[in-house]
C-alpha cells in the first residue's frame, strides 16, 4: 500500500492508472493508492492476494464465514472496503467498521484487546444492531445520517460496549469517518474509539455541574425533578421557597398541585402526563400560576423540562427548570388588555378607525367602516398598507404616514381627495382624517392611529353651491338693475353689481366688504329698521318712490327709489 499527497481542489471519485486505482475521499488532501498485480477473481478460495491478508482479519475470516454470507465473497468487495480493512487491521487504536445495508460489524485487534470480551469473535461480520444492542439506540441516529450522505457528525459518548465488570469504569467517545463507494454513495462508516475513564468523566461532569449551578443561580432559576414511579418530586431551595415547602425533601405531587392556581391545575397535569409519553419527545413547556400559602405571594412561572426514558421507552424521570416570569407576564397582560380595549374601540366605533404598526405600516386593526372606505375585505388585516391598498401609491398618504411615524407629529387633513378602488372602480372620495402617533413606554413610536370621516357628499354639495353662486354672481353682475347682498345684523356688503355701485355713487373697492352704514351713514336712520324687520321676519319689503339722500359730488342729494329687500 502506498500513500500519495496531492493538493488539488476538484478531485474525482477515482482514477484508473494501469493496474492501479486511486481513490479520493472528499475534503481530504491525500489518497490511498492500492496495488493489485494479481487481483483475485470471483471464486478465489484464499485471501493471500488481498492487502489485509496476513493479519488478524484474515484469521477471523478463516474461522468465521459470516462475512461472505453477509456481504459476499471478498473478490466481489469494492476496493474501498479492502483498503479500509487494511487500515483497520493495522491501526493501533480501537476501531470498528459498519459496512453495507446490513451494517456488517468488523473490528480490529486493538478493539478486541480493549473490550476483553471472549465472545467477540463469534460476532465478527454480524449485523451491528445485534452486536451493539447495548448502545445501538445512541449510535443508530448518527449512523443513519452518515449513510444518508451527511459528512460531519458530532462524536457520541457511550458507556461500555459490553456489560462486563472490568469495563464498568470506562466510557468511550466515538468519532466517525464515512467510506465512499465508486459512485459517491457511502459504503460504510469507520468508527474510532477514544477511551475515557470513569474518574475523568466524573471530573468533567463535576466541573460542568459547577458551571451549570452557577448559571442557574445567576439566572434566578429553580430546579425540579419528578419521579413517575412514585409520583413524587424534589426541588431546589429556591423552588421550595416559592412553594412554601421545606427545602431538601421529596414531596408527593398532590402537595405541589395544591400550590398551583386552581384554573391551571388541570392544564399542568395534562402537560406533565403528555411529557411522560414517548411520542411527545419528552418535552414540557408551560406557564402557570402558583401561590405560597405561608406568605400569600402569587407568582406566574414557566416550567421547561425533558423526560428521560429507558430502553423500553418507560419514563424514568422528568426534570427541568422553573422561571419566575411574573413581571413579564404582568407587563404582557397589561399590553394585551390595552390592545383589547383599543381593538374594541376601533372595531365598535361607527367612525372609521385603523391601527398601523412598524415602519412598514402593517395593518394591525381596522374596523368595518375603514375596510369599507378602502373597498376591501378583512383579509387586509396583517398586510402592509401599501400592499393592501395599492392604489395609494403616488398619492400623499403613505408619505404622510411615514413622516408621522418618523417625527411623532400628528397630521390632520380636511376635505382631502383620495383615489380608491371601490366595487372594482377607481373613484374619488373626500375625507377629514387624522394620523396620530402611538408610543411605547420608552418614548419610541410603535404605530399610527388613523381616524377618517367620509365628507364626499358635503364637498360635492359645496362644490355645487359654489358653482351656483358663481352663476348667480355672473347673472347679478350682468343685470341692468342695481343689486346688492347684505349679510348679518350689521349688514355686511357681500357683493354689489355695477348698476348698484352707480346708484350709490361708489366703487367696488370702497363699498364691497364693508358694513353698509359705515359707507352710507346718511341712510341709516331711514332704512335700518326696515332691513332689521326683513331679517327677523323673513318678509320682503317693497319700497315705492322711497326718498333717500345720496352723496353726489360731495353733496347730499335727495333721491327717490323703487326697490325690494328680499330675505335670503
Amino acid at each position: 500500500m502506498y500513500f500519495i499527497r496531492i493538493q488539488i481542489q476538484h478531485l474525482p471519485q477515482a482514477i484508473e492508472w494501469g493496474q492501479m486505482r486511486v481513490y479520493f475521499r472528499p475534503n481530504c488532501i491525500f489518497c490511498i493508492l492500492d496495488l493489485y498485480p494479481n487481483m483475485p477473481h470471483k471464486g478465489t478460495p484464499d485471501f493471500n492476494n488481498y492487502i489485509w491478508a496476513g493479519g488478524e482479519l484474515e484469521r477471523l475470516m478463516l474461522n468465521n464465514n459470516r462475512a461472505e454470507a453477509t456481504i459476499g465473497h471478498p473478490a466481489q468487495w469494492p476496493l474501498s472496503l479492502h483498503t479500509t480493512l487494511a487500515i483497520l487491521d493495522t491501526a493501533p487504536l480501537p476501531m470498528f467498521l459498519l459496512w453495507g445495508p446490513q451494517r456488517a460489524f468488523f473490528y480490529n485487534h486493538a478493539f478486541q484487546l480493549e473490550m476483553g470480551y471472549a465472545g467477540l469473535p463469534e460476532l465478527f461480520a454480524a449485523e451491528s444492531e445485534k452486536v451493539l444492542g447495548h448502545i445501538w439506540s445512541a449510535l443508530s441516529p448518527s449512523m443513519d445520517q452518515l449513510f444518508a450522505g451527511r459528512t460531519k457528525i458530532p462524536g457520541v459518548q457511550v458507556s461500555s460496549f459490553f456489560k462486563t465488570p472490568e469495563h464498568s469504569q470506562k466510557s468511550y467517545l466515538l468519532s466517525f469517518t464515512p467510506i465512499p463507494l465508486d459512485r459517491g454513495q457511502i459504503g460504510g462508516i469507520l468508527v474510532t474509539c477514544s477511551v475515557e475513564s470513569k474518574e475523568t468523566t466524573l471530573s468533567k461532569s463535576g466541573a460542568s455541574e459547577d458551571q451549570l449551578q452557577f448559571a442557574i443561580e445567576a439566572a434566578e432559576l429553580a430546579i425540579w425533578e419528578i419521579n413517575p414511579a412514585n409520583n413524587k418530586f424534589r426541588s431546589s431551595p429556591r423552588l421550595s421557597e416559592w412553594h412554601g415547602l421545606p427545602a431538601g425533601e421529596e414531596f408527593n405531587m398532590d402537595l405541589g398541585f395544591e400550590r398551583v392556581t386552581a384554573t391551571d391545575v388541570d392544564r399542568l397535569q395534562h402537560a406533565i402526563d403528555h411529557a411522560l409519553k414517548p411520542e411527545s419527545g419528552g418535552l414540557l413547556d408551560i406557564e402557570y400560576g402558583i401561590r405560597n400559602p405561608q406568605d400569600g405571594r402569587e407568582r406566574i412561572v414557566r416550567a421547561k423540562g425533558k423526560t428521560t426514558f429507558d430502553t423500553n421507552q418507560h419514563p424514568l424521570r422528568l426534570n427541568g427548570i422553573l422561571q419566575d416570569i411574573s413581571s413579564e407576564a404582568t407587563a404582557l397582560r397589561k399590553v394585551e388588555e390595552n390592545e383589547f380595549r383599543l381593538r374594541t374601540l376601533i372595531e365598535g366605533s361607527p367612525i372609521a378607525m385603523g391601527l398601523y404598526t412598524g415602519e412598514g405600516l402593517k395593518i394591525q386593526y381596522v374596523n368595518d367602516a375603514m375596510i369599507g372606505f378602502f373597498g376591501k375585505t378583512n383579509a387586509i388585516i396583517g398586510q402592509p398598507l401599501s400592499l393592501a391598498v395599492p392604489e395609494l401609491a403616488g398619492q400623499p398618504f403613505l408619505g404622510l404616514l411615514a413622516e408621522v411615524y418618523r417625527t411623532g407629529k400628528t397630521y390632520t387633513g380636511r376635505e382631502e381627495p383620495a383615489q380608491l378602488v371601490v366595487d372594482g372602480v377607481l373613484q374619488t372620495f373626500y375625507f377629514d382624517y387624522t394620523y396620530k402617533a402611538l408610543y411605547n413606554q420608552d418614548g419610541s413610536v410603535f404605530g399610527i392611529h388613523h381616524i377618517a370621516l367620509d365628507v364626499t357628499q358635503r364637498v360635492l354639495a359645496n362644490q355645487a353651491l359654489r358653482k351656483s353662486e358663481e352663476r348667480f354672481r355672473h347673472t347679478v353682475e350682468q343685470a341692468p338693475l342695481g343689486i346688492t347682498i347684505l349679510r348679518g345684523r350689521q349688514f355686511y356688503v357681500e357683493m354689489a353689481n355695477p348698476a348698484y355701485l352707480s346708484i350709490v355713487n361708489n366703487t367696488e373697492e370702497n363699498f364691497v366688504g364693508k358694513y353698509l352704514f359705515d359707507v352710507l351713514p346718511q341712510v341709516k336712520e331711514s332704512i335700518e329698521g326696515i332691513l332689521t324687520e326683513v331679517l327677523e321676519t323673513g318678509v320682503p319689503f317693497h319700497g315705492i318712490e322711497f326718498p333717500a339722500y345720496i352723496m353726489h359730488n360731495g353733496q347730499e342729494v335727495l333721491t327717490y327709489f323703487n326697490f325690494v329687500y328680499q330675505p335670503l
